[in-house]
């Protein structure tokens, strides 16, 4: 226990360490550290076993959402308390989450459900039959990004499934695609993530929010990347540490609110808002983006919606003046720049650590902040 809380209140104390556009601290390790209870031994795994599982930054309903996780998530498990697990996702985003919303396994445990076939849901909502008839109970909602176990049955136009906590049902089969067929496509074009985001047009804002359902700024960005292959770090302020600088200098430091000074940006980089350094302090991200083009960016505020940094266009973003910075993602995933591909993470399997020398800061292919 001892050892745990060393490591993570040096994680929690570097959050604060200044960062190119983004130096506030991961809340979730920091109360994860105060409230720790029964630690769990390295040995502790799990599988998220609800379409959408919530977490929050403390084991308590009263403490604050923090994030979500999609069926079919591993996760490392740290500790325990009150019905409540701390866990690790595979982005390394650590908090605590509902113990009945994840099926609990050994090390062995996950590396055979890891090994089993998948399916990957496609459709931005499905629903998981007893029988293979939609007048059927229904057995779980899912959402897009939901994985299951391969029943390989397949029966008219539905295909069996099996949750990680050993539920069986039926799923229509246009909804769903082999997950094996789908983490092996290439890497995403920039018209693959902008097709994605407009999926969620509309969807509501919800903070902690990582689905369909609803998310927030930086769940938006980690979930229309998820969904083509690729896992992003959790929070803006993280996001923000990864990819590779764009120069959009022109704009945020010259004042010159132009085309012109976006010219740099292409479809698909990240745009980072916040409070520039002032008074003695840094920067500090409070709000990201996706870049579209033209000066137009996709975003969830209030809902996710369509803005302008052109303050002449009628949905020009009301706070464009707190642009800080924009990040590249595409061209570079799986270089050591902070972002990998699913097939490369533990949706794959668990990596021993020599596969991920060229992953650094992860570690079993969970990833650590």
């Amino acid at each position: 226990m001892k050892k745990y809380l060393i490591a993570a209140l040096t994680l929690a104390l570097c959050g604060f360490c200044a960062v190119s556009c983004g130096n506030n601290g991961p809340k979730a390790i920091k109360d994860s550290v105060a409230e720790a209870a029964d630690t769990l031994g390295s040995d502790s795994y799990g599988v998220a076993r609800l379409s959408v599982i919530n977490f929050n930054t403390g084991p308590s309903l009263h403490k604050e959402s923090d994030s979500q996780a999609l069926m079919g998530t591993p996760m490392k498990l740290i500790a325990k308390k009150n019905g409540w697990t701390l866990a690790v996702t595979p982005e390394g985003y650590e908090s605590w989450v509902s113990s009945t919303s994840v099926a609990e396994m050994t090390k062995q445990e996950l590396k055979d459900y890891l090994a089993k076939p998948k399916i990957i849901v496609i459709s931005d909502y499905a629903k998981i039959y007893m029988d293979p008839d939609i007048k059927s109970m229904p057995v779980s909602d899912a959402v897009a990004g939901c994985i299951l176990i391969d029943g390989g049955k397949h029966i008219k136009d539905f295909s069996k499934v099996e949750i990680a906590d050993g539920r069986t049902g039926y799923i229509k089969s246009d909804k769903v695609e082999k997950f094996s067929e789908w983490m092996h496509k290439p890497l995403p074009s920039a018209e693959n993530i902008i097709s994605t985001a407009k999926r969620f047009m509309g969807v509501p804002y919800v903070w902690g929010g990582t689905s369909i359902k609803g998310v927030d700024c930086s769940g938006f960005t980690k979930s229309v990347y998820f969904l083509n292959g690729v896992i992003l770090k959790r929070n803006a302020w993280q996001q923000a540490m990864t990819g590779t600088d764009v120069d959009i200098s022109g704009y945020t430091n010259g004042g010159k609110y132009t085309l012109e000074s976006l010219k740099n940006l292409k479809p698909g980089d990240l745009l980072f808002f916040g409070n520039k350094a002032a008074n003695g302090k840094k920067e500090h991200v409070t709000h990201t983006a996706i870049y579209v083009g033209n000066g137009v960016f996709y975003q969830s505020s209030g809902h996710v919606r369509i803005s302008s940094l052109i303050p002449s266009e009628s949905n020009k973003y009301i706070k464009y003046k707190n642009l800080l910075c924009a990040k590249r993602i595409l061209g570079n995933i799986n270089n050591g720049k902070g972002i990998i591909s699913v097939r490369n993470s533990v949706y794959a399997g668990l990596k021993e650590k020599a596969r991920l020398e060229k992953h650094p800061g992860y570690e079993d292919g969970f990833g650590k902040n």
